[in-house]
């Protein structure tokens, strides 16, 4: 059956991509050497006003923030990137552990002149921030962390979780189809409209690279043993030394480990502001953007 022009056109309107979130924004993706290991990101705003650092979750890319960078880098200097090991950045093997990506993350800022930022984490972005914080307390001025991890929850829910994330990305890595990677992106998003098609060939473009099956194992180091999983969490008295000024952004109405973990730091961060978004899964900034950005932007101010 044929469309009229209009019928077309109506439907376009509201088709929302990758692209249509960054087509008015002017902003560069470039490769940068971090010690060693090449690394994809993308800036956007002036080059002198505050920077703010994005760190995406496990084994995803810069994409993520799609729908943040134009909103942000109107006032800050904006840098989102793939992490050690994940997207378009070098996969270098060996096992990594929080620390490795916590220390990768300090050398693209040195690398791309970068003293001192804000960081806006999710997931194991928000854990590799929280390292970052600790090692680096004086490079950060303050924190967003959504769905955050890292914080103990006990050994055996902390080796439940990591096991079932590992699991299921290392499966969508051995047999990159899109059905698999649509399955992996539908567990991050409340609503299913949010399964971006372009979202979904970015992350399959990924893992179907020769390198990406042993990556994975690499990016999941520091899951490989009970002891590494407790060796790289946050403990209870670490969480009460980040004293970084920063907003914890919860997902009510998932109801999910990382809801519960937002809680427990919102009763341990001596220097923590707690948000709801709802109708968002584990990335309520790209499901909920024109809220998240309000929300970022009236907080690093």
């Amino acid at each position: 059956m044929s469309r009229t022009g209009s019928e077309h056109m109506s439907d376009d309107v509201s088709y929302r991509s990758i692209w249509t979130t960054l087509k008015e924004v002017p902003f560069t993706q470039a490769w940068v050497d971090v010690d060693g290991v090449s690394t994809r990101y993308v800036e956007a705003g002036p080059r002198d006003a505050p920077a703010v650092v994005m760190v995406h979750g496990t084994a995803s890319s810069w994409e993520t923030f799609c729908a943040n960078i134009g909103p942000l880098s109107q006032h800050f200097r904006v840098v989102a990137y793939d992490v050690l090991g994940s997207g378009f950045t070098d996969k270098p093997d060996r096992p990594y552990e929080i620390f490795d990506y916590s220390d990768h993350l300090g050398g693209l800022m040195t690398a791309l002149g970068i003293e001192r930022a804000s960081l806006v984490g999710v997931s194991l972005g928000a854990w590799i921030s929280a390292r970052f914080a600790l090692a680096q307390p004086d490079r950060v001025e303050k924190m967003i962390w959504l769905s955050a991890a890292g914080l103990s929850q006990g050994e055996e829910a902390d080796w439940a979780l990591a096991q079932k994330i590992q699991q299921q990305r290392s499966d969508a890595a051995a047999a990159p189809t899109w059905d698999a990677i649509t399955a992996v992106i539908r567990e991050l998003v409340f609503d299913e409209k949010n399964v971006l098609p372009d979202i979904v060939a970015v992350r399959q473009a990924v893992y179907a690279t020769p390198e990406m099956k042993q990556g994975m194992k690499n990016i999941f180091g520091f899951t490989a043993s009970r002891e590494l999983v407790a060796k790289n969490q946050l403990s209870v008295d670490e969480g009460r030394a980040i004293t970084t000024p920063t907003l914890l952004v919860a997902a009510p109405d998932t109801k999910d480990a990382f809801l519960h973990i937002t809680h427990r730091l919102a009763e341990i961060l001596p220097n923590n502001t707690v948000v709801d978004i709802k109708e968002s899964a584990h990335w309520p900034h790209f499901e909920q953007p024109d809220e998240f950005n309000e929300l970022a932007l009236n907080f690093l101010h």
